[in-house]
């Protein structure tokens, strides 16, 4: 069975439940490592706590620290997992995406979560989103609401193109620098949601990039350059999406400040760790939402529908009259031939013999060609997530070039004039890494591909 991946919820989530003094804050401080996962936080300036139940192996919980020293003063909490305390995985820093409780290893049942604080206003603690591992139960992932998966770069559903590393300085995202590199993704969800992370080295001249959804429009969007916070933000997001399969191609044009992927959010996406192409029509076994056909419910503008009706109707009519006249037409001309047929015997009896016949000469179209671009398979596996529970990527066996296919088609008599000239020498093509498309190649032999 697949691996999970790690769902996260806002903090505003239902089965999310607060005790003691919360309030909402909009405040993004940015500057701070790291957006927000949603548009507000919960914040508490005194004695609190916050509750979640849940069914998986897992659970952590972040938000942003603005505690940079440990005092008398500083903000004070627990984490418990069913009861036991679990120690803070980090020490005190100041950031947002700061991960105040992790707890992993736990049984796959049913467990209660429990965070108590004590803070100050001076010392205040806020919970941005809480993520855990859910359970292998295909109904509780079925009972599941208003989440996100989150994607890290290893996911067994990315297809990177060639181009693309490991950043040196953050093993858990991938750049790329060189134009036309580009990734593919076969999703489930609504939404699809692009983190990135600006690194301390990185050009600080912007670039551009293109997102491809489902076949559609090639959508561009700018590459930041370098920037003073050196933390996580969204690149581009897409539109909402029934819940259904789809196909993103994020292509990088250049030429300045590298495109990286720190990881993906998708809403109400598959838990399970796979590549949605392998799967049957029933996807991963919840909720389908069927695809319109039509993108645009705005009405286009047009003729009247009275005048489209009369203008087809005035077509049959003068084909159905165009037709009597040929059929008309033809009959006539059988009955003089047949009339001049009989001239003509008459004739031969006189010693006249009529010339040969030639038929009307029948072409054949040219036999036409196909051809089939590479494909590429992904780059080795990377590390594991930074969460530690994520899947390990288990790269796919490399295909080589596919090889043209030609028809057996008959050649025609213009064809064979043609072959009685010399053949132009083949002519072999570099490989400059641009992939060609089904448009017909004559007389040349496909390019040869290295490996990634």
């Amino acid at each position: 069975m697949a691996l999970r991946r790690w769902i996260s919820i806002d903090n505003n989530h239902p089965d999310v439940n607060y005790e003691g003094s919360w309030e909402e804050d909009a405040r993004q401080f940015e500057g701070l490592f790291s957006g927000l996962f949603g548009k507000t936080q919960r914040r508490t300036t005194g004695r609190a706590s916050m509750h979640f139940t849940f069914q998986g192996e897992g659970v952590s919980v972040t938000g942003t620290s603005r505690n940079e020293t440990e005092t008398t003063e500083a903000v004070q909490w627990e984490c418990l997992v069913d009861g036991r305390v679990y120690a803070p995985p980090r020490n005190i820093s100041l950031q947002n995406n700061f991960q105040y409780c992790f707890a992993s290893d736990l049984e796959d049942t049913t467990h209660e979560f429990t965070m108590n604080i004590e803070a100050t206003e001076n010392s205040p603690l806020w919970i941005d989103r809480v993520e855990f591992y859910p359970s292998s139960d295909i109904r509780y992932r079925a009972s599941l609401s208003n989440y996100s998966v989150a994607l890290a770069i290893n996911d067994t559903s990315f297809r990177y193109g060639p181009g693309w590393e490991i950043a040196s300085t953050n093993r858990f995202a991938k750049f790329a620098t060189v134009p036309s590199s580009y990734l593919e993704i076969e999703f489930i969800g609504t939404h699809f949601l692009w983190r990135s992370v600006y690194v301390s080295n990185q050009r600080s001249a912007q670039s551009r990039a293109t997102y491809t959804l489902n076949g559609g429009t090639p959508v561009e969007f700018t590459v930041p350059g370098r920037q003073t916070d050196i933390g996580q933000y969204t690149l581009f997001e897409t539109e909402r999406l029934p819940r259904n399969k789809h196909h993103i191609k994020v292509v990088y044009e250049g030429f300045e400040a590298p495109l990286i992927l720190n990881h993906l959010y998708i809403p109400d996406g598959d838990v399970l760790d796979r590549d949605p192409r392998i799967l049957g029509p029933e996807l991963d076994g919840l909720r389908i939402d069927p695809i319109p056909t039509s993108i645009s419910t705005t009405p286009v503008s047009g003729p009247p529908v009275g005048a489209i009706v009369g203008g087809v109707v005035g077509g049959v009519v003068l084909l159905a009259l165009i037709g009597l006249a040929a059929f008309f037409l033809r009959k006539r001309r059988a009955t003089r031939q047949q009339q001049l047929s009989t001239v003509q015997l008459d004739m031969g009896a006189t010693g006249f013999q009529p010339g040969p016949v030639f038929a009307a000469p029948v072409y054949h179209p040219a036999p036409a060609e196909g051809f089939n671009p590479a494909t590429y398979a992904p780059n080795p596996p990377a590390p594991e997530h930074p969460m530690r529970m994520s899947s390990y990527y288990a790269p796919s066996t490399s295909n080589g070039p596919s090889s043209i296919v030609t028809s057996s088609a008959g050649v025609s008599s213009k064809a064979q004039l043609a072959s009685t000239q010399p053949a132009p020498e083949p002519m072999f093509y570099q490989d400059s890494g641009v992939r060609f498309t089904s448009t017909n190649v004559d007389n040349a032999v496909p390019p040869v591909y290295s490996p990634n």
